[in-house]
């Protein structure tokens, strides 16, 4: 599960940490999809200093005293308004309690870390939807040489037959239904192109199970399924499922169990 993304942050000392939040949540500026963090030296860059009094404060002095300081995620496009010095939103008092602004790795809020459709919208900035994106990622982390515009091309041009906006889930431990069709290389030539030019001939061992597990963990689910194609035939219309992956301690748990009951069709027939 991601746990935190960059975003736009005010920066104050910690004694005016919420003199100052409360200001920017009366202004509706407050962005409430993350939570208040300390100065991570690591991802904080790009200070710019509001102050005007005490002629402000560079990057290098931040990040000498972060000890003092914490970063409040404020929402982009209110940035410039509330770090204006003729800002009539928040008392003077309170805009004289900023050091500045920056942008910084901060943990998501709660209601967002509940949330993946959430979470991969804070961490992409494109028009691809929800499984596209996974995909993305998922390409990017078997194969980070190959080239980041082509591969986005080939996934924003599948359809969403092949990937679905949104994915079922099944009963109480949120098994992961992946329609027959969607993501299967068998019965797509789009999707079979791109694992072909993308991955190469080892996608179905290789790959798959890292795209699955990828699927799985933004759903918080430990068990991705594929639903059957419906026999036309069929009276009462079933379709059955096939495991396409399972966490590996539910695996080794049923194993003990109960034996080999069952086998992961990673195969995609």
């Amino acid at each position: 599960m991601i746990m935190s993304s960059t975003t736009t942050v005010l920066l104050t000392e910690k004694k005016y940490a919420k003199t100052v939040k409360v200001a920017l949540e009366k202004e509706g500026a407050l962005d409430k999809s993350y939570r208040l963090s300390n100065l991570d030296e690591n991802s904080f860059s790009s200070f710019i200093s509001t102050r005007t009094l005490d002629g402000g404060m560079q990057q290098d002095d931040i990040i000498a005293n972060s000890s003092k300081f914490i970063a409040i995620p404020i929402l982009a496009n209110c940035l410039c308004r509330i770090c204006s010095s003729s800002c009539e939103e928040i008392p003077h008092s309170v805009f004289n309690l900023i050091a500045g602004h920056a942008t910084q790795s901060c943990r998501y809020s709660s209601s967002v870390l509940g949330n993946s459709h959430r979470q991969l919208a804070l961490t992409c900035d494109n028009n691809l939807n929800f499984v596209q994106n996974i995909l993305l990622q998922a390409i990017r982390k078997y194969n980070p040489s190959f080239d980041e515009d082509v591969i986005f091309k080939m996934v924003d041009e599948i359809t969403n037959a092949t990937m679905p906006p949104k994915l079922e889930l099944m009963g109480d431990d949120r098994t992961l239904v992946i329609p027959f069709r969607a993501l299967n290389a068998a019965s797509d030539a789009s999707f079979e192109k791109i694992m072909q030019d993308a991955i190469g001939e080892n996608y179905q061992e290789e790959f798959m199970p890292l795209l699955w597990k990828m699927l799985a963990d933004s759903h918080r689910s430990q068990r991705v399924v594929r639903r059957g194609e419906i026999d036309p035939n069929s009276k009462v219309r079933e379709s059955g499922h096939s495991i396409l992956w399972i966490d590996p301690e539910i695996q080794r748990t049923f194993v003990s169990d109960y034996g080999e009951l069952y086998r992961i069709e990673y195969n995609m027939t």
